[in-house]
């Protein structure tokens, strides 16, 4: 294993991807692996391109996208700390990822990565948790792009940012990407974006500090909860959690 991923390796083996596998089984999977020190606007790789390596976000944030001859482009996620980037049953990319502010990214061979895969049985699960949730996460985002509102798409997204590990909502929501990015991704305006976030400042559920937001109650933004949200939600069927599913938007009730 390279020094650089050495150095980073307290940091790894606490990821979510890696949870319940030992510091020597962890080191066989990380053998060959190397971390790319990735700069704003970089191309980590394009639609078609052969897939030689497995990424997880480390830091930054990377974007996948799908672009057409006009320019114009569809995103279709936006990976940031802990998430996988790759196709398993693939072996060519089907999107582009571009890195939205400078990132680490740990690229792991994907001889090596597949090897793994059928050799240590907790990280096979781990990646299939892993490709679950996602699909699960653009089940809902596509119903919210589809039948959501602007609003219902912007809260929505502000709520998953909000929860840390464990199921815990934290107090602090740090925009990791611009907000022509974060608009670009929701399928609205940025300047639709920005009204948004002004109106959930005047409604008293947020105060915005530049890129960062702080949450202003407890229950601030649980009325766009859904069920992918409240499955991870440590407040879930909780007083608090009733309380405020009683209130909720239609739309969020129908994905509980």
């Amino acid at each position: 294993m390279k020094n650089y991923v050495e150095s980073q390796f307290n940091q790894i083996k606490n990821l979510p991807l890696f949870a319940k596998i030992s510091e020597d089984e962890l080191h066989k999977i990380l053998k060959n692996a190397h971390i790319k020190n990735c700069q704003k606007n970089e191309i980590l790789f394009s639609k078609d391109d052969k897939i030689l390596s497995f990424y997880i976000v480390l830091s930054g944030a990377v974007k996948l996208l799908i672009s057409n001859e006009e320019g114009q482009e569809a995103i279709l996620q936006i990976a940031k700390l802990g998430d996988f980037i790759g196709d398993l049953f693939s072996k060519t990319f089907i999107a582009d990822a571009q890195i939205i502010d400078n990132s680490l990214i740990l690229a792991i061979p994907a001889e090596k990565f597949q090897e793994s895969l059928q050799q240590n049985l907790q990280f096979a699960v781990n990646i299939l948790k892993e490709i679950s949730a996602k699909n699960r996460s653009f089940i809902n985002q596509a119903a919210y792009l589809k039948i959501g509102t602007a609003q219902q798409k912007v809260g929505q997204l502000l709520l998953k940012s909000a929860f840390k590990k464990e199921g815990k909502k934290g107090e602090e929501i740090n925009l990791d990407c611009d907000k022509k990015t974060i608009a670009s991704y929701l399928g609205i305006r940025s300047e639709t974006f920005s009204r948004i976030l002004k109106k959930l400042e005047n409604e008293g559920e947020i105060t915005i500090k530049k890129n960062k937001m702080i949450l202003l109650k407890e229950n601030s933004l649980c009325n766009y909860c859904d069920g992918e949200i409240s499955a991870k939600c440590d407040k879930h069927k909780s007083s608090i959690c009733l309380q405020n599913h009683s209130s909720s938007a239609t739309l969020s009730k129908n994905f509980h």
